[in-house]
This record gives structure tokens, sequence and C-alpha cells, in this order.
């Protein structure tokens, strides 16, 4: 083959001959950075290059917007029991977020309808081997494949933009976790100062209930451990102990409760019952001795 100086005029031929430079792209690209030019077919090394480097620039661009795309998806992990009444509207209020999300069902053994309407809703159904509300939650993060973990009630209906809420609330990478101000769905005003006092609370402290949708980092909860398998407080004593690993955060507008378990005994008896619980509680009581004393009162 002819060398380039019998091909081209003497000018481009001179002009060939002169190094060119070559940025270092192999630290931002790894084994692409490495390509070997020559082995393009072109009829110039000069050509050749600049193909190169167009080809470089858009592998770049195309692992960027990868990058891009794949931004955290948040898995909803609903523990049931004998939930068909009301899991269809939370599952609705779960899809009718923008964001996608993975969406599991972790089913205590229910007797009615909840499995079926799980799986009608888009939901995948987990199997627990035992009717406990902390287990059935540690189940569904361990088969989440997503990064972010919200804990829902099978009653609590999030609002159409709650999941960018909350990542939006992870980018700061201080906050591990947190949860949302929440309503009674027709709150008597027992239950509208009792909403009052819990959002002040979890703002004050980083305390939630689990009807206030609990979320976190996998990483942070695995860190923790989970949520310790207790019959009663498993949710409050989750977020104490998250909150040794960085801020926990209180969300806005309410997602909304219902306000079905006020219904047997009134809105003040039972409230004033739950206060009296979660005192004993923080003052050292056996969680397992304040559910049996709590399923005695028919609650």
């Amino acid at each position: 083959m002819l060398p380039p100086s019998r091909l081209l005029p003497r000018s481009q031929a001179t002009a060939l001959s002169a190094p060119i430079p070559i940025p270092p792209l192999g630290h931002r690209l790894g084994p692409v950075a490495h390509l070997k030019f020559r082995e393009i077919p072109c009829w110039s090394r000069r050509d050749t290059q600049a193909r190169g480097y167009i080809f470089l620039e858009k592998m770049l661009q195309i692992r960027m917007l990868a990058q891009t795309r794949s931004s955290p998806m948040v898995a909803v992990i609903i523990p049931t029991l004998n939930e068909e009444e009301l899991l269809p509207t939370t599952l609705n209020c779960i899809r009718a977020n923008d964001a996608a999300c993975e969406l599991l069902v972790v089913d205590g053994g229910s007797g009615d309808a909840t499995v079926q309407l799980a799986e009608t809703g888009g939901a995948r159904v987990i199997h627990s081997p035992k009717r406990q509300r902390a287990l059935q939650m540690n189940l569904g993060a361990q088969q989440a494949r997503s990064d972010i973990f919200l804990f829902l009630h099978a009653d609590t209906w999030l609002g159409p933009n709650a999941l960018r809420q909350i990542e939006k609330a992870l980018d700061q990478p201080a906050v591990v976790g947190g949860g949302f101000a929440r309503r009674f769905l027709g709150a008597s005003p027992v239950l509208c100062l009792t909403c009052w006092i819990g959002e002040s609370r979890s703002r004050l402290l980083g305390w939630f209930f689990g009807d206030q949708g609990i979320f976190a980092r996998r990483s942070a909860f695995e860190r923790v451990g989970g949520f310790r398998e207790l019959p009663l407080f498993e949710d409050l004593d989750f977020c104490r102990r998250l909150s040794r690993l960085g801020s926990l955060t209180t969300l806005r507008p309410p997602i909304v409760s219902s306000s079905r378990r006020f219904d047997a005994r009134g809105s003040l008896l039972t409230t004033l019952s739950d206060v009296w619980l979660t005192t004993r509680y923080l003052c050292g009581a056996d969680p397992v001795k304040l559910a049996s004393e709590r399923r005695k009162a028919g609650q």
C-alpha cells in the first residue's frame, strides 16, 4: 500500500505527519477509551481519529443517559390480613402516582379475596409464614429489588405525588427516612387534634407510627436490622433506631388513613388508651404484655 505522501497533495501529507493530541478519556470511559482507531476502516488517520472521538462521545452520552434514567424506585410494601374491603383503594392510589414503583403485598394468610385483589391490582404477592406485621414487612424488604422502602398500611391512601416526594426527600444525603403527616377519613375533632399532635411529634423527634407511611433507604434499613418482631410498637421502635443514623423528615400534604379502628370504642376512649399504652412502652413496659392487654380490650 502506498504511503500517505503518494496519495495526497504535499500540504495535506505534511499535516498528517504532525502529532495529534489525544485527550485523557481513559479514566472516564474505561475500556472504550482504548479502542484501536486504525482498525476502523477509513482513508486517513486524521479522519479515523475524528470518527473515533465521535464514537466515544456517543458512548459517553448513552452512558450518562442511562444513569439519568435509572432514578431510585420506591418499593411499596403492604402487610395484609383480610383486607379485601380497603386494599383495592390503596392500590389505586399508589398507581395514580406519576412515579414508577415496585409494589409488594405480604399476606399473613387471609381467608378472603385479599390475595386475588392484590394480584389483580398489579402487586407481587408474598406469603408470610406467620401473621405478624413486623415479620411481614421484613419479608417484603428482603424480597424487594428497590433501594427505597415505603411501608404502608392496607387502609392508608397516598396522594398522587407521594412517591416523588419521597425520592426528592432522599436526594439529601443526611436524610435516611421519614414519614407523612396524617389525617383520618371523616375524622372527629378528637382525631384532628391527634393528627396535629402526631405531626408535631414526628417533626420534633422523628417518631412515626405505621399509618403515617414510614419510608427508609435500604442501606439504613439493613444497618438497623429492620423491624424487630414485636407484637406492638414495632414502628416506633424502628424509627427510634433509624434516627440514630441521620435525619427523618415529615412530608406534606398528609396521607389519609381509615378511622375504622376507632369505631368500636369511639375516638376519645381509643385515643386515651393509645396514649396510655405508648407512655408505658416508653417507660419500659414489655410490648408483648401491652399487646395482650390491647387484645383483651377489644382493639
